[in-house]
């Protein structure tokens, strides 16, 4: 009993060993200097929805959630989540194809937005082996410009959290085992993917803090393949008070043509707006931010 008792022991304490490091993986040593030459206005960037390439359900949405949350920290204007998922939404309904098809310079004029963030989670795997628990999730982050679709910065990161220790007597493994089994949920897993993401964004290319902050935003009505309605539509908007106007944006080989109206200098007064456009069931209005 002693002897089998002991073995198990030993495994308990070489595993800890072997699997309780934290792996980090740079494609940097340091993170690149960032040229942003605009001194009147930080650099907008759309934090696109995140991939999951692991078995955990919706650990991408925290992931990208807190990377998000975290992105308020550097000196750069990112559009809510919320509003970026509705545009893809909209954008995918009205030109026909899955947003990931688009290049980072579409994507840049869709949002007149400067640069973007792709992410995808790699794994995510959960041990129980005895008195050992262990947790360990991994990412990939890369920051695009959209000028001419550039990866200005990437990084990859596997983060491993565990717990487990080895008992004092053998009446202790069956609480041990319990102990580890409970510990590692849900709250293990967010504080993980929030400790992933603080050490992430220490190394996330920050732009000189602009010397005026200025609220520029735009409001996209609607995006038409005719341009003759889209014609119509911005007339019958001009008759109603606002200054509307037409874009012309191309997506592979076809032409679209989206009816902005603004700018706006005030965020109150756009959401306003935007509120009394989205009442029109033609229109799915979104904002763009300049």
């Amino acid at each position: 009993m002693n002897y089998r008792y002991r073995a198990i022991a030993l495994i308990i304490v070489s595993l800890s060993v072997v699997l309780s490091c934290t792996a980090f993986k740079s494609a940097h040593e340091k993170p690149p200097a960032l040229h942003w030459n605009k001194k009147d206005k930080s650099p907008t960037i759309v934090i696109l929805p995140f991939e999951n390439n692991s078995d955990e359900p919706d650990i991408q949405a925290l992931f990208r959630r807190s990377f998000a949350n975290s992105m308020s920290s550097k000196n750069y204007r990112d559009l809510k989540l919320g509003e970026v998922d509705a545009a893809l939404a909209i954008l995918e309904r009205s030109y026909g194809k899955p947003w990931r098809k688009l290049s980072p310079m579409n994507l840049g004029k869709l949002f007149h937005c400067d640069f973007l963030i792709y992410g995808e989670v790699t794994m995510f795997r959960k041990l129980f082996l005895g008195l050992y628990a262990q947790v360990a999730v991994g990412l990939q982050i890369k920051m695009v410009e959209t000028s001419y679709g550039t990866v200005v910065w990437e990084k990859e990161l596997v983060k491993r959290a565990h717990e487990g220790g080895i008992p004092i007597s053998p009446f202790g493994v069956i609480p041990d085992f319990l102990r580890c089994s409970m510990h590692l949920r849900e709250e293990q897993k967010i504080t993980l993917v929030e400790r992933g993401c603080r050490e992430l964004m220490a190394d996330v290319p920050n732009p000189p803090k602009p010397a005026v902050s200025v609220f520029i935003i735009g409001i996209q009505v609607a995006s038409f393949a005719d341009k003759a309605r889209a014609v119509k539509i911005m007339k019958e908007l001009k008759t109603r008070g606002y200054d509307a106007r037409i874009e012309k944006v191309v997506l592979g080989s076809k032409k679209w043509f989206r009816i902005i109206i603004g700018p706006y200098y005030e965020q109150k007064e756009a959401v306003a707006i935007k509120r009394v456009i989205e009442k029109d069931p033609r229109f799915q209005p979104v904002f763009i931010h300049y």
